[in-house]
């Protein structure tokens, strides 16, 4: 079995578990071409989803706009959730969107800082996976930390736990 953790958005990641261990990544982006703005390398996103086939499950997190964004920036999300989406439906990839909410009540992450909790929630479950995004960085990525409990609440569903 292997299932796909999708935490959207331009800072996200994607996180596949499977029989040897979780594969984890950021979200490949690429520049927009206007000024320092990204989107979603689609291709890179793509070949990425064909180097871990075969998914046999996805569960992506549900994409909303915020208070107080901006009108472009949500745009930008709504774009880079809908690119997600449609992948996962070309590829024939079976899929769930999820509240964030219900991925991170089943790990027992509450209120107050959620991306700390999820972090030590991940780092209890999966001690020997790397959570940066590099290796230069000092930090969990939270979008890796974040897709690899989304493919962890997947897994356990999908095996009835």
């Amino acid at each position: 079995m292997r299932v796909l953790g999708i935490d959207p958005g331009l800072d996200g990641g994607l996180a596949a578990i499977t029989d040897d261990g979780p594969m984890v990544a950021i979200m490949p982006t690429q520049p927009t071409g206007r000024g320092a703005g990204r989107q979603i390398a689609i291709d890179a996103l793509n070949d990425m989803l064909l180097d871990w086939s075969p998914v046999e499950f996805a569960v992506i997190e549900r994409q909303q706009p915020m208070p107080k964004q901006g009108v472009t920036s949500t745009f930008q999300t709504g774009l880079g959730y809908g690119v997600l989406l449609a992948l996962l439906q070309a590829r024939r990839i079976p899929h769930e969107i999820i509240q964030a909410k219900t991925w991170q009540r089943a790990f027992g992450i509450g209120t107050g800082d959620t991306k700390a909790q999820a972090e030590c929630v991940a780092r209890r479950l999966f001690p020997d996976t790397d959570l940066r995004a590099s290796e230069r960085a000092h930090k969990a990525h939270t979008g890796i930390v974040d897709a690899l409990l989304i493919a962890e609440w997947a897994r356990r569903r999908q095996k009835g736990a």
